[in-house]
């Protein structure tokens, strides 16, 4: 990629303060607010305790945009995120998984961490490549349909939005169109109904031992990328990782909360029936792993 096309894939800065702080530390996107006051704004992400929200699962209750992205990825949208203290590198990792263009307002005290995270990102921005997906979600504009996309991200059934039927999906989804057609409107019964119809067999990716980290599955000409980005914020260990496709080769990179690089490493890998699998001893708060053939 070029220099302009690089900077461009990262999230920018709005920020009001002097202007030298941020061209001291070499961020390359800087706005004021007033210039992103008109950019779709996306709530703050992280993880809410069940004490929290009103929900019949014993889970935490993850708050992620990539489903928003993915509703919205004909449309070119251009969005704002407005964040405490301690979300700057989670909001950043989530807008760079998943192909957004991001402006993010921070807490002033977090400068430092948004140069690191975005020298980061910068590192390791490429080419983009389609998304790998086993669900085609029709989108009939509802509130319910879009709380059912926000279940499956949860649930990592990866899926793209489609306006009318199209074929190359394992699973194309349509409200109303399973059976039983009377169904309760539950979004989290619609989710369920949609990893049962797929398989857990077919889905490209699956991982063991986390319900808090978020998965983007992108691949074309015998590479793939997988981005995870935890949403807890906290090191999760032992997380095995379940990847469609036979991977021989692979390398890993990650940041923690702080944006300060982390050791990663996958581990014990079996290549078998044409999935990879792996564990990844330590994840911290992103990763993101190169997958070639």
């Amino acid at each position: 990629m070029t220099a302009l096309l690089l900077a461009a894939a990262l999230p920018g800065l709005i920020w009001d303060g002097h202007a030298e702080e941020p061209r001291r530390l070499s961020i390359p996107r800087v706005c004021a607010f007033a210039e992103a006051a008109g950019y779709q704004k996306l709530p703050v992400p992280g993880v809410r305790g069940r004490a929290e929200v009103a929900s019949a699962t014993r889970q935490p209750w993850i708050d992620a945009n990539g489903w928003r992205i993915e509703r919205n990825r004909g449309w070119s949208r251009v969005y704002r995120y407005e964040l405490p203290a301690g979300k700057t590198v989670l909001a950043m990792a989530e807008a760079f998984a998943w192909d957004a263009d991001a402006w993010i307002k921070i807490d002033p005290a977090d400068l430092a961490v948004f140069a690191r995270m975005s020298a980061f990102l910068g590192g390791h921005a490429a080419e983009p490549m389609p998304p790998v997906v086993n669900i085609g979600m029709l989108d009939d504009g509802s509130p319910l349909a879009g709380e059912i996309m926000n279940l499956m991200a949860r649930k990592n059934l990866l899926f793209k939005v489609i306006s009318s039927p199209e074929t190359g999906y394992d699973l194309v989804f349509r409200l109303g169109s399973e059976k039983p057609k009377t169904y309760p409107a539950n979004p989290a019964d619609y989710a369920e109904s949609i990893r049962q119809q797929l398989g857990d067999e077919k889905r490209a990716v699956r991982l063991y031992g986390t319900s808090s980290v978020l998965a983007r599955l992108t691949g074309a000409h015998g590479k793939a990328r997988l981005h995870l980005v935890n949403y807890s914020q906290n090191t999760i260990e032992a997380v095995r990782v379940r990847v469609r496709g036979e991977w021989p080769h692979r390398s890993a990179a990650a940041v923690d909360s702080n944006a300060a690089p982390a050791a990663i490493a996958a581990e014990d890998p079996e290549i078998e029936g044409g999935f990879t699998e792996f564990t990844i001893p330590s994840l911290p708060l992103y990763a993101l792993i190169d997958l070639s053939r």
